[in-house]
């Protein structure tokens, strides 16, 4: 994809713009995904689409009409393609380089279930001359962003809330997208996380919910054992990616 974008780097920033493509059955083209770090909004073929995630995309305005060139399950958008880069920064080791962050999301058609029959992410991360893609789809960003990162090298690590020490994921399931809990405001209660019931005494403290590729400036990387999720990306063998 090779395609540009804006930069979030804090928690004030009031939004970003990642570029991208758009493509179905009807034709492709190129779109600007806007961010405000909670809602999501594109427009594509003149219709303006929003919501917190990339599975759950519905026009601004409801209902389309039959013949508009799109399909949609249970109201957001499927059938269709997104592509969009995220510019990121990784750490390596102690110095940290700009990267790019290429994402696909193949969205399935509608299915008997009143879903959609798959949803396929992959990405490639790119910085400097080197390139690491995920080795399969995934349903979930963490999952592929896991993946990405247990080909890097020891100390090698995207700068992003996935990957810090104060977030985390509530057990009873997460979307695919921005349901990444943030504990900056009590770092000494998630310091004493240790099982799922420490875990849920300390829910009701969480500052926000995140996305994960967001950075702020408490950043802190994430170590083995930490919190309810433990590590990131989890250690081999530990029912993570892998």
């Amino acid at each position: 994809m090779r395609l540009g974008g804006g930069t979030f780097d804090s928690i004030e920033d009031v939004g970003m713009s990642w570029t991208g493509w758009y493509r179905d059955s009807r034709g492709a083209e190129p779109i600007s995904i806007e961010n405000d770090g909670k809602m999501l909004s594109v427009r594509i073929r003149g219709v303006d689409f929003t919501g917190t995630d990339f599975d759950g995309l519905e026009p601004l305005t409801g209902d389309l009409p039959t013949d508009a060139p799109f399909t949609l399950s249970m109201g957001d958008l499927c059938a269709c393609t997104l592509e969009w880069v995220i510019p990121v920064r990784v750490d390596l080791g102690g110095n940290a380089v700009d990267g790019l962050l290429e994402c696909q999301l193949k969205l399935g058609a509608p299915d008997s279930r009143g879903g959609i029959d798959a949803e396929d992410l992959t990405m490639i991360l790119r910085f400097g001359e080197r390139s690491y893609a995920t080795t399969k789809p995934h349903g979930l960003f963490e999952d592929a962003l896991a993946d990405l990162h247990q080909q890097l090298l020891p100390g090698q690590y995207v700068r992003s809330c996935v990957a810090c020490a104060w977030s985390d994921y509530n057990p009873a399931g997460s979307p695919l997208f921005g349901g990444l809990a943030c504990f900056r405001g009590n770092k000494d209660g998630y310091r004493q996380v240790k099982n799922k019931r420490d875990f849920f005494e300390v829910w009701r403290t969480k500052t926000e919910f995140v996305q994960e590729t967001h950075v702020c400036g408490e950043f802190e990387r994430r170590g083995p054992g930490a919190g309810y999720r433990g590590s990131f990306p989890p250690e081999r063998g530990s029912g993570g990616v892998g």
